[in-house]
């Protein structure tokens, strides 16, 4: 028994290593908690930010402070600020990285509680007339949250934030309204204080002087505060309009609060959307605001019993709503080298919310390959490995952001070490180093490659342009013949013969370049034979062999493989062998002239005459009129993609590359 249950066992871990070993990479998409940085913090106080994300390999973090880093790499998620200061408020976000790609988090903002000190200021005396009103400014300073607390309090004693004759302001300056002579000799004073960290501070005093000018015994409606234009989130819980009026009496005075649309004015009563401050309605309060609240609202102050005319001031409340991304954005798009990648990204919000793309947490920028559209479309051609990552599509706008991530994977293989030459002693052991990257991980495999391959590594110059092989001079010309100029940079460039070979498949031939694909074939194989002594060597050397091209191609090659080609009669080979012809008969020239030179790109270490000079120029020529006559059938020239049928028509014709 306990041996079965220790096998049980045993079948259990084996299982659960097994999984574990081959489960995919991936790199990190999302963050299963996003930072959050709470209230504000008092300063010299401790703040602690947390965010966490998941990726095979497993991430490591950092942090950014307004798009800076202020942390180091660090598998832990966490971020500690000591004796924080209020220099370290701010934006603050994550970023998890591994050798896939790179996210960055939702922003959260640090704030630091603090309140200056009041600056040294003399008492102050306040003239005003009698029945007027007026307002006292709270002094100058700075603190978080601003305004603080503030009490004010007359001949010390703590006042109430309204009253028939005072109001303290939304920005917590002191009004007041229908002075009195009983009033002369009142002190004022007030006392700010932060309550996130204990921190008061006490204003100078304010000595009210009220004169009697005699006059009327009534003051029509006199405008001391006026509502001022305002913008709020939706996600906010309130927002507030002030309308503060005086007259004499105050008691004749009342306020009132409209809603305008199209002109009309409906008047707003309290309830469960709209809050009217106390008896006096000079704060109006709306709850919960939406952008359906979005609009202009009016005070109108107006004095009973007498014809004074109304106050009447408005201003407008502008909601704004969070963006959200409409778009179906996939987590994972698969793409082949060379290949071009359209995606879309569409947000929606109150403004219209600006988009923008991040690769591995870098903001995009459009390039001749990369283009970013306003309407949040990013597209990128001829993807190669660097283009390989992680990349992220933000909607922002004054209410907030969101965002969506993306892994694009290029499917190529790139070797990173190479290996190099080496000569060492007969007998002895060689050691040639091979490492690759690519996704999905390349495996690697040696071969050796005969210089009679198209893939032989070889300097090639052919109609005057340098090659790195004949696989690249052929695909080139395919490409220029073709009219397809992006694609035709692109395979210069490809690192290896096979490289070059995938992009070449990719462009649909023209009639021009299929109808002389096989004088082009042979005019580099020439060039071949005429500067590649190995190669000419090799075709010279084998006086009696047959060559052919064994691979399941029907154009160029035998259509079969190796074993099947050789236990096969010729023929009954599927395929044609154009390739092994071409060979044969260059083999046969050279053994024939052995000292001549044949190609009209000349060979690299012997002289050209100058009739074959002549004819490199006519080819030249002859191709630039290709590429023109493509350009003006509507030749695919600036065309930087094909349909699908394109694709798999291109694929089906090997024998056009």
């Amino acid at each position: 028994m306990e041996k079965k249950r220790a096998a049980n066992l045993q079948f259990v871990l084996w299982i659960a290593v097994y999984f574990q070993c081959v489960k995919s990479e991936e790199p990190p998409l999302y963050f299963s908690r996003e930072p959050e940085c709470g209230s504000a913090v008092a300063e010299r106080g401790v703040k602690i930010l947390i965010c966490q994300s998941y990726s095979n390999p497993a991430p490591v973090y950092r942090w950014l402070r307004e798009g800076t880093y202020v942390s180091q790499e660090s598998l832990s998620g966490t971020f500690k600020m000591y004796s924080i200061n209020r220099t370290e408020a701010g934006s603050y976000r994550c970023r998890a990285t591994n050798r896939l790609g790179s996210i960055i988090s939702d922003s959260c903002r640090v704030n630091v509680a603090y309140l200056d000190p009041l600056t040294s200021v003399q008492d102050e005396t306040v003239n005003v007339q009698r029945g007027h009103g007026f307002k006292i400014h709270l002094p100058s300073f700075k603190s978080y949250p601003f305004p603080p607390t503030v009490e004010w309090h007359r001949n010390s004693n703590i006042m109430a934030n309204e009253g028939p004759n005072h109001q303290v302001t939304l920005s917590k300056d002191l009004v007041l309204l229908d002075t009195q002579t009983g009033d002369d000799g009142h002190v004022y004073q007030a006392e700010i204080s932060n309550g996130l960290n204990g921190e008061t501070s006490t204003t100078q005093s304010y000595t009210i002087k009220v004169s009697d000018s005699g006059g009327s015994s009534n003051i029509g409606p006199e405008m001391i505060v006026s509502p001022k234009d305002t913008t709020a989130n939706q996600e906010d819980y309130t927002v507030d309009f002030e309308c503060i009026v005086n007259a004499r009496p105050i008691s004749y005075l009342s306020t009132k609060w409209y809603r305008v649309e199209d002109g009309t004015e409906t008047e707003l009563v309290q309830n469960s959307k709209y809050l009217l401050s106390g008896g006096y309605h000079r704060i109006l309060t709306i709850k919960s605001p939406e952008t359906s609240d979005t609009g202009l609202y009016c005070c109108k102050a107006s004095y009973s019993g007498q014809t004074y005319p109304p106050v009447i001031l408005d201003a407008n409340l502008t909601v704004y709503e969070s963006p959200v991304i409409i778009s179906q954005i996939e987590t994972q798009y698969v793409r082949d080298f060379s290949q071009n990648i359209t995606i879309h990204c569409q947000g929606q919000g109150t403004p219209a919310p600006t988009m923008l793309w991040y690769f591995n947490s870098q903001l995009v920028q459009s390039t001749q390959k990369i283009t970013v559209s306003p309407n949040g479309t990013l597209s990128i051609t001829f993807l190669d490995m660097t283009d390989s990552g992680v990349y992220m599509c933000f909607a922002r706008n004054e209410a907030g952001e969101t965002k969506k991530a993306t892994w694009i994977k290029v499917n190529s293989s790139e070797i990173i070490n190479k290996p190099d030459n080496l000569t060492i002693t007969e007998g002895s052991n060689a050691r040639l180093p091979c490492e690759a990257t690519g996704a999905p991980k390349p495996t690697v495999s040696w071969r050796k490659i005969f210089c009679l391959s198209n893939f032989y590594p070889c300097e090639l110059n052919v109609f005057g342009i340098s090659h790195k092989s004949a696989e690249h001079a052929f695909q080139y010309i395919k490409a220029m013949r073709s009219g397809d100029i992006p694609r035709a940079t692109s395979i210069q460039s490809a690192a290896t013969a096979l490289d070059a070979k995938k992009i070449g498949k990719l462009i649909i031939p023209s009639p021009s370049f299929t109808e002389k694909r096989i004088a082009i074939m042979t005019e580099i194989l020439e060039a071949k034979a005429d500067q590649i002594h190995e190669f000419s060597d090799l075709l010279k050397k084998h006086k009696k062999s047959v060559f052919v091209e064994t691979t399941y191609d029907d154009f160029w090659a035998s259509g079969l493989d190796k074993e099947a080609t050789i236990h096969t009669r010729a023929s009954a080979w599927p395929g044609t062998n154009k390739f092994g012809i071409i060979m044969s008969g260059i083999a046969g020239r050279l053994r024939r002239s052995p000292g001549r030179s044949h190609s009209a790109s000349g060979p690299k270490t012997r002289t050209a005459s100058k009739d074959k000079s002549k004819t490199q120029q006519l080819q030249i020529s002859e191709m630039i009129q290709d590429i023109r006559k493509t350009q003006n059938s509507g030749g695919s020239v600036t065309k930087k993609t094909a349909t699908t049928s394109q694709v798999r028509d291109s694929h089906a014709r090997t024998a056009e590359g």
